[in-house]
């Protein structure tokens, strides 16, 4: 049977659709993609995966940085 897949972000649900999707690909791995990261995007991202065979986590630390804008004059 498939596994419930959870995304959680900093210990909370992260709501997927808008600039956060989810899906499976074709290797059976699963993968979250965030459109137009911002700042308060960052933090702590875990897929978990329940099934009636246990449980399996993978964690991974986002930080998104501040884009900054030069202008040069001569």
């Amino acid at each position: 049977p498939k596994p419930t897949v959870l995304w959680l972000k900093d210990s909370a649900m992260v709501r997927t659709g808008g600039r956060f999707t989810v899906r499976e690909a074709e290797d059976g791995s699963f993968e979250m993609r965030i459109s137009s990261a911002q700042k308060s995007d960052s933090g702590l991202y875990v897929c978990k995966l329940l099934s009636e065979c246990g449980t399996k986590q993978a964690e991974c630390r986002l930080e998104v940085l501040e884009h900054v804008h030069l202008k040069i004059t001569r």
